[in-house]
């Protein structure tokens, strides 16, 4: 602070000439008193009327220069006391306010911190309503956190989970999908991208399997592909798509994933359960030793009797 105190001062000396530039001047040496009496609600409109009057003043680009330099700094103390005092709309307010001119004058330093305590003031107003269950109002203070620092992985991921917690998958997937990306690109961000692929994965298994349960299943193979683009081995929902192909008697298809989503599985079971549904394809494309040979994979849990079954049927009629 005591930095900024002799810059004001310096820069208030350089200013002479003309009435219109001493006015300036005044002004500036008013918002420098205000700064260093901690006063940066009065040094706030002073710095943007020296800023708006002295842009065509001759002799006053230094001093408005100053003045660039010196308002958001000015504004984001601001913001910083009225957090301290409780008041998160005031500060979000002015928080954003202290990002925009802090972008408009080129000042990094300020835009970096603004945007940080954007995040921050977001999170405390947003808390008590996402612990609350009210997702509504989580996901309209999330959002404007979001849209000031969408590289925020942990604000982002409280907005993806309000859209989740509202059942509005296709807002909440593409919040993950950011927050995975960024993962692959900065280590601090590992964390988030991992919990982004779980939580992701479940809402799209959760979107999938309702869709199938009203019958919908091209929409079940709509959500489980947005997922799958971006994390192909996603087990549950990779199954779910291939049962979805399964009733749409899209058979073709189902042998063409089937490998691959009986690769994504965890379990000797849910792969048995894979092979079947993919014997099962052969058997009705007529391709009988390429579904004896998907039935015997077959070793575990329901079905491996009835895989044993087909297979018997099967070369009863070969």
């Amino acid at each position: 602070m005591d930095k900024i105190k002799i810059a004001l001062a310096a820069v208030a000396l350089m200013v002479a000439g003309s009435v219109a530039a001493q006015d300036i001047n005044a002004k500036y040496a008013q918002a420098a008193e205000a700064i260093s009496a901690r006063n940066f609600a009065a040094a706030v409109p002073l710095f943007e009327q020296v800023i708006a009057e002295g842009v065509d003043v001759e002799g006053a680009e230094a001093i408005v220069d100053g003045a660039k330099k010196a308002l958001p700094t000015a504004v984001f103390q601001m913001g910083g006391a009225a957090f301290q005092g409780g008041r998160h709309d005031e500060a979000l307010g002015l928080f954003a306010k202290a990002a925009e001119v802090a972008e408009l004058y080129g000042n990094p330093t300020v835009l970096n911190n603004a945007r940080t305590w954007i995040s921050r003031t977001v999170m405390a107003q947003g808390a008590s309503a996402f612990n609350s269950k009210d997702f509504a109002a989580a996901a309209a203070i999330f959002q404007k956190g979001y849209d000031a620092n969408p590289n925020d992985t942990a604000l982002a991921m409280n907005l993806a989970m309000s859209y989740s917690g509202l059942k509005e998958f296709d807002k909440s997937a593409p919040i993950y999908k950011n927050i995975i990306a960024l993962g692959g690109t900065d280590s601090r961000f590992e964390a988030d991208a991992a919990r982004a692929r779980e939580n992701w994965s479940l809402d799209a298994l959760e979107q999938a399997s309702a869709a199938a349960r009203a019958g919908d299943h091209q929409a079940a193979i709509a959500a489980a592909d947005a997922l799958l683009e971006v994390i192909p081995d996603a087990a549950d929902v990779s199954r779910t798509r291939l049962e979805a192909y399964t009733s749409l008697k899209a058979y073709p298809k189902v042998i063409e994933l089937g490998e691959a989503t009986a690769a994504a599985q965890t379990t000797d079971e849910t792969r048995s359960r894979v092979w079947f549904l993919v014997g099962a394809a052969y058997q009705n494309q007529q391709s009988f030793p390429q579904a004896m040979e998907a039935y015997r994979k077959v070793t575990a849990g329901d079905n491996a009797a009835a895989a044993r079954t087909q297979i018997a049927e099967i070369q009863k009629a070969l």
